[in-house]
C-alpha cells in the first residue's frame, strides 16, 4: 500500500524531471572515470615503480582526494550552488586525469599519486549528486530521485573497468605508452560530465530549492544590558529581559 501524499508538501518543480536525467548522465560519465581509474592505478603505480606496495599506495591516494575533496564540494555547494560545486569537482578530476597522462608517459610516480588524490574528487562528486538529485523532489519521490542517480553511478562503476582495451590501443596509436589510455577514458569522461552539468544544471537544484522555501525567518539575538552582560533568548542564564536591558541587538 503507497502513503498518501502530505498535503502540506509542497508540489514537485517542474525542473526537476529534466534535472534528474541531466545528473544521472553526469553521473554516468562520473562513474566511469571514477571505476577506470581505480581499476587502472594499481596496476599502473605497481608496473611504474616496480613495487606491488605502491599499487596499494595508489588506491589509498584516490580515497583521501574523495575525502578532502567531499569537503570543498560541500562548502562551495552551500555558498553558491549544487552547480559549481558538481561541475568544479568534475573539473578538478579532469586535472588529475590529464596529470596522470603525464605521469604514465614521463614514469613519474610521485605525479601519479598526486594526480590520484584530484581524480577523488569525482567520488565526492558522485556522493553530493545524490543530494542534488532530492533538492527539488517531491518528498515521496525524494526517494526514487536518489537512486536513479546511485544507479547511473553504478551503469558507469561496472562500464569503466570493461572498456580499459580500447583507450590503450588508442593511446598506443597516438604515440604515448599503453598504460596512459585508461586515464585518456578518464579525462574525457571527467570533460562531457562537466559539460553535462554546466549547460543542464539551470536552474540551480539548491538555490532553486531555496526559492521555494523562502526567507529564512530571522535568529533572535540576545539583549545587551547596560552592564555588559546579556540577556534574552539567547542567554541561557537569563529567563526574561531584565528592567537594565537596553533592547538592542
Amino acid at each position: 500500500m503507497t502513503a498518501a501524499p502530505d498535503a502540506a508538501s509542497p508540489p514537485q518543480d517542474p525542473a526537476q524531471p529534466r534535472l534528474l536525467a541531466v545528473l544521472a548522465i553526469g553521473q554516468v560519465l562520473g562513474g566511469t572515470a571514477v571505476a577506470t581509474s581505480i581499476a587502472a592505478s594499481s596496476l599502473v603505480a605497481s608496473r611504474l615503480s616496480g613495487s606491488p606496495g605502491v599499487g596499494g599506495v595508489a588506491s589509498t591516494a584516490s580515497v583521501l582526494g574523495a575525502a578532502g575533496a567531499a569537503a570543498v564540494v560541500a562548502r562551495v555547494a552551500q555558498a553558491r550552488g549544487r552547480r559549481p560545486a558538481l561541475v568544479g569537482g568534475h573539473l578538478v578530476g579532469l586535472l588529475g586525469a590529464v596529470g596522470a597522462v603525464v605521469a604514465a608517459t614521463t614514469g613519474s610516480v610521485a605525479l601519479l599519486l598526486v594526480s590520484l588524490l584530484l581524480i577523488g574528487s569525482g567520488t565526492a562528486v558522485g556522493l553530493a549528486a545524490r543530494y542534488a538529485a532530492t533538492d527539488l523532489a517531491a518528498p515521496a519521490r525524494a526517494g526514487r530521485a536518489l537512486a536513479m542517480v546511485v544507479w547511473a553511478t553504478t551503469v558507469g562503476a561496472v562500464a569503466g573497468p570493461n572498456l580499459l582495451g580500447p583507450p590503450a590501443a588508442v593511446a598506443v596509436s597516438a604515440g604515448l605508452p599503453g598504460v596512459a589510455g585508461p586515464y585518456l577514458l578518464c579525462a574525457v569522461a571527467f570533460a562531457l560530465a562537466a559539460l553535462t552539468g554546466w549547460l543542464g544544471l539551470r536552474p540551480d537544484p539548491l538555490l532553486r530549492a531555496r526559492e521555494r522555501a523562502g526567507p529564512r525567518p530571522a535568529r533572535p539575538g540576545p539583549w545587551r544590558c547596560g552592564r555588559g552582560r546579556c540577556c534574552g533568548p539567547r542567554a541561557p542564564r537569563c529567563s526574561a529581559p531584565s528592567a537594565s536591558c537596553s533592547g538592542t541587538r
